[in-house]
């Protein structure tokens, strides 16, 4: 179904409405400066150029554990991860990404379970509701399940997401997803789960309906597949926002859900 979606719209050229910009994100060189090189296959000459400690590039992705795409004043390089600080955020490429799937239930699902000592049940599940009601506060979210004495919250929210099509039209879209959050004394367990992607509303298409990730996302595919860049983008997106809400739940639950002594 999504392939047939998504062929149309690359065929007939129906234009989506205009995207937002995505935010670009600049991070300053390590102490050992960055050299930058056009291409990878240059990385064994000397670099186009070789930047300082504190000048900043702008990420793109991590094309390896070795290797980033940055840019600089427009243009593209490549240079190594050591130009940056340990622990700098990088978005992954989508060929880089292995989207988790549970063996249960065949979806798409980022799970763990995190000890916080000392925390009892009725404290974790404040700082849970804390953290729902910070994200899933505008019209885009929605509770599904408040159960203080079984310790259970979940919530249901998209984010806009932007694709290039062809010739490198944007295309917008919705990425929905729920969270579970399940609460015990000295730990918690959260769930991102049901992604599905959903294109804007248009005159022959009022009601899109929103597809499973699994459907296009999961299977195998090929460089040289026409649909191979849209696969691989909509995985790094998958796994892009993800990392950020795993982020910042991990972040709430680590602080107490009161502001402390005034």
């Amino acid at each position: 179904m999504i392939r047939i979606t998504i062929c149309s719209i690359l065929l007939l050229g129906v234009l989506l409405p205009k995207a937002h910009a995505q935010s670009e994100e600049y991070h300053p060189v390590a102490a050992g400066g960055a050299p930058l090189f056009r291409a990878l296959k240059d990385t064994v000459k000397s670099p186009a150029y070789q930047l300082k400690p504190g000048e900043k590039l702008m990420l793109i992705e991590e094309l390896s554990p070795r290797w980033y795409k940055v840019k600089r004043q427009g243009f593209e390089y490549f240079t190594p991860a050591s130009s940056f600080a340990p622990g700098t955020r990088v978005p992954k490429s989508g060929e880089s990404v292995v989207l988790p799937v549970d063996p249960a239930t065949k979806l798409v699902t980022y799970t763990a379970v995190v000890q916080v000592p000392g925390a009892s049940q009725n404290e974790l599940y404040a700082r849970g509701k804390v953290w729902f009601v910070n994200t899933f506060n505008s019209a885009k979210a929605v509770m599904q399940a408040e159960e203080k004495d079984a310790g259970l919250l979940i919530g249901k929210g998209w984010t806009g997401i932007v694709k290039k099509g062809a010739l490198g039209i944007p295309m917008e879209e919705k990425l929905w997803y729920t969270v579970r959050l399940s609460v015990k004394e000295g730990r918690y367990k959260y769930e991102i789960y049901q992604f599905k992607t959903e294109l804007p509303a248009s005159s022959s298409n009022p009601t899109p309906e929103a597809s499973a990730v699994e459907s296009y996302l999961v299977r195998e595919v090929k460089k040289g597949d026409p649909f191979y860049k849209l696969v691989m983008q909509g995985r790094a997106q998958v796994d892009a926002e993800a990392t950020k809400l795993i982020e910042s739940i991990n972040k709430a639950m680590a602080q107490p859900a009161t502001g402390g002594d005034w």
